[in-house]
């Protein structure tokens, strides 16, 4: 999906949801299912904790480098920039297609390699999974033409390849007492 501001712009479903709903209902129930079942499951829990607090304290050594998050966009008609925020998928990269370039783009990481492809020359992406598959995002992209915005329990591979990092945190405990010792999260 890909939204414009100051207008939205964004692909209708519910004409698709409504025309086939018993198949959405099942479907719907069928992921609740999946949901309910890994949030259940221990092991899988204890993995990704286990990442995410790996991964925090492995980031800590990138944080002397990061710069602050600032709006770089020129506005357009001398009052309000133009923010593109960019959402990954079928949908964007369709949408994608008929643009030629972004003012300033506000990416997900699932749709930095797409955005890039309409010719972009520097985009902010947002990355906040601790899984190592992240990086697969990000094959092919010149490291200079991005802002990396990422969770600080990002994968610390990605997040050392990027020279403009900028880190954000959760509410999370450890987060906080990072935050009160001073590291710039």
């Amino acid at each position: 999906i890909v939204f414009e501001h100051p207008t939205f712009a964004t692909l209708p479903n519910q004409p698709r949801m409504q025309a086939d709903s018993e198949y959405f209902a099942a479907f719907h129930s069928a992921l609740q299912e999946r949901i309910n079942g890994a949030g259940a499951d221990y092991r899988a829990s204890k993995l990704h904790g286990r990442n995410w607090m790996r991964n925090t304290i492995l980031n800590l050594v990138h944080t002397h480098r990061t710069v602050p998050i600032g709006n770089t966009a020129t506005p357009v008609d001398g009052t309000s920039p133009i923010i593109d925020l960019v959402a990954g998928g079928p949908s964007a990269t369709t949408q994608l297609r008929h643009r030629r370039s972004f003012n300033q783009a506000v990416v997900c990481d699932t749709a930095i390699r797409p955005v890039l492809g309409t010719g972009a020359k520097s985009v902010t992406v947002v990355t906040i999974d601790p899984q190592a598959i992240s990086r697969l995002h990000y094959i092919g992209v010149d490291p200079n033409m991005v802002h990396l915005v990422a969770d600080i329990s990002a994968n610390p591979e990605l997040v050392s390849l990027y020279p403009r990092l900028s880190f954000i945190a959760s509410s999370h405990p450890l987060h906080r007492l990072l935050d009160v010792l001073g590291a710039p999260i």
